[in-house]
């Protein structure tokens, strides 16, 4: 069974040079990880009416999960396609990769046992970033394919079920089959110093909430411990 609690954070960086990221557009996966230019598989976060106190079962149909293949390496094809259909195949910037690169290089200095390999090609000046597997990384995912480690994995997309919809004004539906192959992608532009970068980056929902706005929202699950608790801020916010 699952707390719910929240999290809201801000971040502002005045003296990074780091701008706000500017949406260019975005592009869905389908259940088989086919490439979608469109809006499909993006939901909306619909806040549970009994808000400080819910209970969810995030085991309910794990069974019938259907899963993707974490050892194949998709890098940026999804995000090359989706330049290649609006004709930015020259488009003016620094550097392209997905979301989960910088978040590896931007945590090295809280990460220090996590080793990380990236390829990078340089065509007509843009840096074209892609991460690596490596010995550890690939033994990470071999230790998560355990029942219970698997399982556990599974919590986080029933969760998301349990608190998204199709449309802002729709109920979630939690008894579908659910899965972790589906998925909502934006693409944005940001500025760092000099330096431009593209980048595509997972999407768990849209939040309409105020005082806020429409805005992008992130989901988490982790056991209820001090422990757990410590990590997470660490390791991922």
């Amino acid at each position: 069974m699952a707390r719910f609690n929240t999290d809201i954070g801000r971040f502002d960086y005045p003296n990074s040079g780091l701008n706000r990221p500017e949406e260019l557009g975005c592009f869905s996966l389908d259940i088989n990880r086919e490439f979608h230019d469109d809006t499909s598989q993006r939901k909306y976060f619909i806040k549970p009416s009994n808000y400080d106190n819910v209970s969810f079962d995030l085991t309910k149909g794990y069974e019938g999960m259907v899963k993707r293949d974490e050892f194949k390496d998709e890098q940026i094809d999804h995000l090359l396609k989706w330049i290649n259909n609006h004709e930015l195949g020259n488009m003016q910037t620094h550097f392209i990769c997905r979301r989960g690169l910088l978040n590896r290089l931007m945590r090295t200095m809280y990460a220090k046992k996590d080793d990380w390999k990236f390829a990078v090609s340089l065509h007509k000046g843009t840096y074209y970033l892609c991460e690596c597997p490596t010995d550890q990384s690939l033994a990470k995912i071999k230790h998560m394919m355990g029942e219970k480690d698997d399982e556990m994995c599974g919590w986080g997309y029933k969760f998301e079920q349990y608190l998204t919809a199709s449309s802002a004004d729709s109920d979630p539906t939690p008894d579908l089959q659910y899965n972790n192959c589906e998925t909502f992608y934006t693409v944005v532009k940001a500025t760092i110093g000099s330096h431009t970068l593209v980048y595509s980056g997972e999407v768990d929902a849209v939040s309409t909430d105020e005082p806020f706005g429409e805005h992008y929202v992130e989901f988490k699950t982790i056991t209820h411990s001090a422990l757990q608790r410590n990590s997470f801020k660490r390791y991922k916010l």
